[in-house]
């Protein structure tokens, strides 16, 4: 990992738990974790990316709307103990090495 990509990650880390402090403030934790409650917030990122998608589609692509879908995978991705901001780069740098298109003739 470079440097910057360490900073990167350190940044990308602080502002995931300060979003997930943020929700539970809001009550957005307020109920025990559970199947369904996970079913619940991954809906909810699909519903971010439908919305997203639909800006799209009218013409209005809204940077808003994007930092939504970042914003609650960073807060999933807290309450689970996923450490974003590393995977990220480490997902970078597998990218890197892989093959135009990753090899698939999309």
């Amino acid at each position: 990992m470079t440097f910057s990509e360490g900073l990167f990650a350190k940044f990308f880390d602080n502002m995931q738990s300060r979003i997930n402090d943020l929700a539970h403030a809001k009550g957005f934790w307020d109920w025990p974790h559970s199947e369904g409650l996970w079913c619940q917030k991954l809906c909810r990122l699909h519903e971010e990316v439908s919305e997203t998608f639909q800006t799209l589609k009218e013409g209005k692509l809204s940077g808003e709307e994007l930092a939504d879908v970042i914003i609650v995978a960073m807060d999933l991705a807290e309450e689970v103990g996923i450490n974003l901001g590393e995977e990220i780069v480490k997902k970078y740098q597998k990218n890197k090495g892989r093959k135009r298109l990753h090899g698939k003739s999309f």
